[in-house]
């Protein structure tokens, strides 16, 4: 099968990448290539390992290329005791989860098994490999240029992705179904405003619009700076990202890149970076925020409302979802209520013949919450926005340095889009590694807003690393 095919290839793929590239473009390329081409809902099982899907090869992939090839340590912890704790928490917390949930869970007519020890040892491993490309690109990413050329690659491969994307706007999302031989998903879901959401090979449509958002974020941070990618003007790049955008029918993708790029444009970087970390806060603040009814989600839905009415009720349904699963939550607060569907809200069928899963968890956070608890999510989130509190508390140095700026605005739109959607992914992890390792006095260092404007202009290609 095709799907199996590319899992297996994807290693060599990763090889060739870095063969032919600097460490630095291999690596974020690598990480752009696994997310946006490898297919989804397709794994291979292993004794004692999670299941080695998309994620889980590309990130190994990633890993062992890294330390055979790289010139620089590529595993070297960070000197911040906050940061390793954090780190700490993310890949052991399983553990306890596990050692917590080791009882059959009862249901109405059938049950849910306990957590045994081969369950927390494969989940360990899942955690330390969902985190590798945030240590990988906290010691390859250290200076002014290398941010740089983060956010360009994720503006090239956008544009690139621009081509299936608007096929399947207009042709249907078929790419995933006629490579792999299957489509990964609810295709009625894709269906919006008498037409498609493109999926390409995300999974789904709002994966694709979040990703694009990002992308378009970036490209109006280095439009500011009138920096040409390839000989292409800031204003042509972000005006090709910002249709593609809007054609990906997400409403709440679109909003985050309007707030967040016009941030990026007019205000003064070190009120940008006020405003993001603020909002960094904000978002790992958000289950309780939600628990004390701080959040005001009836004038959001009210809100909604007022754009479509389908929209309305899906922000409701998935509200009152949440707070059935913040109940829950509440009886196992710190650890969660570990894999196996634990966590979820189970209703007995008419026929009194079976137990269903009653629950619909879309957002990031409240699946993690649900699985490892407090700890989990704020070892998780905590890692994500990271940087926004250290931009704030650096923020008299780090407001010299645009492209720092722009990939904490492009990672603050990722961060938000987390609350309502799952979309986290190992570009996510990369983004928030390369802004918790960047280092201001690295001797490859930081050019000026004038010179990194100029740099730019003169040598586009070296900085995106394919014209090699």
């Amino acid at each position: 099968m095709i799907a199996y095919s590319a899992l297996a290839i994807w290693p060599v793929v990763t090889f060739l990448l870095f063969q032919t590239l600097s460490s630095k473009k291999a690596i974020v390329w690598a990480t752009l290539g696994g997310f946006l081409l490898l297919p989804v809902g397709t794994w291979f099982d292993a004794p004692g390992m999670p299941k080695i899907d998309k994620t889980v090869v590309a990130n190994l992939s990633l890993l062992v290329c890294a330390l055979l090839f790289a010139k620089f340590r590529i595993l070297r912890l960070p000197k911040s005791k906050l940061l390793i704790g954090l780190l700490a928490l993310y890949v052991l917390s399983p553990v306890v989860t596990t050692l917590s949930n080791r009882d059959p869970l009862m249901l109405s007519v059938s049950m849910l098994p306990g957590m045994t020890l081969y369950d927390g040892a494969s989940l360990l491993v899942r955690q330390l490999i969902e985190v590798t490309p945030f240590l990988v690109a906290f010691n390859a990413y250290k200076a002014e240029q290398d941010i740089r050329g983060l956010l360009v690659a994720i503006i090239i491969s956008a544009l690139a992705y621009s081509v299936p994307i608007l096929w399947e706007v207009r042709m249907s999302p078929q790419l995933h179904a006629q490579l792999y031989g299957f489509f990964p998903h609810d295709f009625s879901q894709q269906m919006r405003a008498g037409g498609f959401r493109a999926v390409v090979f995300l999974g789904h449509g709002l994966v694709v619009a979040i990703y694009i958002a990002m992308a378009l974020v970036a490209a109006i941070a280095l439009w500011r700076t009138r920096t040409k990618i390839i000989g292409i003007p800031g204003a042509a790049y972000t005006s090709v990202l910002l249709i593609v955008l809007i054609l990906c029918k997400s409403a709440g993708a679109l909003i985050l890149a309007i707030f967040v790029g016009a941030a990026s444009y007019f205000m003064r970087y070190r009120n940008i970076i006020s405003v993001l970390a603020i909002s960094g806060l904000i978002i790992v603040s958000y289950p309780a925020l939600r628990g004390f009814n701080i959040i005001p989600v009836n004038s959001i839905a009210a809100m909604a409302t007022s754009i479509s009415s389908d929209r309305s009720s899906s922000f409701r349904t998935r509200i009152e979802n949440e707070d059935i699963l913040l109940e829950k939550i509440s009886e196992k607060p710190l650890f969660g209520w570990g894999a196996w569907g634990r966590g979820r809200i189970y209703k007995t069928d008419w026929t009194g013949d079976f137990d269903y899963d009653a629950t619909i968890t879309d957002g990031s956070w409240i699946i993690i919450m649900s699985t490892f608890g407090w700890v989990g999510y704020i070892a998780c989130f905590g890692l994500l926005a990271f940087p926004t509190a250290r931009a704030l508390y650096r923020r008299k140095r780090f407001d010299k340095y645009p492209s720092f700026v722009a990939l904490l605005a492009v990672l603050v739109v990722n961060l938000f889009d987390l609350l309502p959607n799952s979309s986290l992914t190992p570009l996510t992890w990369l983004i928030a590694g390369a802004l918790s390792g960047f280092d201001p006095r690295s001797v490859r260092g930081a050019l000026s807003r004038k010179e990194f404007s100029r740099s730019e202009e003169n040598s586009a290609a070296t900085a995106v690393g394919t014209a090699k």
